[in-house]
């Protein structure tokens, strides 16, 4: 799936993996509402739910669909802040998915990752909270722009593990921050807006794709194709590594 348009290509593939039984996660890359391109740029996200009975499928659709609504009602003007619109968005989103949890017992506990870049002119912004990923690369180096909110990153970050102990550890995907957890959500923003360069790609991706490709493989995809051909072959090569979870990729890439 991609839509464009002068400047940014948008390209995105989601797919269940070979070990799930359905999608959780979701992506939102559709264009700016008319009249909006000025103001608030162009919006996009992935979320990566979590739940049994289909909660985290419903979990992560809600913050795509709220998020984006949200985002776009906020009345913004091109010389205005994006974040002030993007903080506003998730906290809404999270207390969509909330509200929706007390309502459904089957949807009780539910929640998701979500990771959005709001592009305007020539900068982006990111607002985060999980352990989906946004990377930009640039002349061949893939840079990691967001931090993962797991009990492995937070124990790293402590000094209360060592990379090689982490390693032997099967909890590198316990969840310490999420939407649908508290009635607010703590975020991770950009408070400085990123460059972004003629033949610049941003990527964001569910833990899908990083937990089972390293950068390096990352990187090569990147470096020796473009558009509908990365998204594809990241998620066909998740695929090959054994697929455990599902996986989602969007790519921004800015042609001009």
């Amino acid at each position: 799936m991609s839509t464009g348009d002068t400047t940014l290509r948008v390209c995105a593939k989601t797919d269940v993996g070979k070990v799930r039984s359905s999608n959780q996660d979701s992506f939102f890359i559709e264009p700016a509402p008319a009249g909006k391109e000025a103001s608030h740029g162009r919006l996009v996200l992935v979320a990566d739910g979590m739940g049994g009975h289909a909660a985290g499928e419903v979990a992560s659709a809600l913050a795509s669909e709220t998020a984006s609504g949200e985002y776009y009602d906020f009345e913004l003007s091109p010389d205005d802040d994006p974040l002030k619109a993007l903080r506003r968005a998730f906290q809404e989103a999270n207390r969509a998915i909330l509200v929706e949890g007390s309502k459904n017992l089957d949807y009780y506990g539910m929640g998701t990752t979500c990771s959005a870049v709001v592009l305007r002119g020539e900068l982006f912004w990111t607002c985060h909270v999980g352990d989906s990923r946004v990377y930009r690369f640039r002349g061949g180096q893939l840079e990691l722009l967001t931090k993962d909110h797991t009990l492995l990153s937070q124990m790293l970050e402590k000094g209360d593990l060592n990379p090689r102990e982490a390693s032997r550890l099967s909890i590198g995907h316990i969840l310490v921050r999420a939407m649908g957890i508290d009635n607010k959500v703590e975020l991770d923003v950009s408070e400085n807006a990123f460059p972004i360069l003629p033949g610049d790609k941003v990527l964001l991706c569910s833990d899908g794709l990083h937990g089972v490709l390293s950068d390096e493989q990352i990187t090569s995809v990147l470096s020796t194709l473009e558009g509908e051909e990365v998204v594809e072959t990241l998620v066909a090569e998740a695929l090959s590594e054994g697929g455990p979870d599902n996986v989602t990729v969007v790519l921004v890439e800015r042609t001009g």
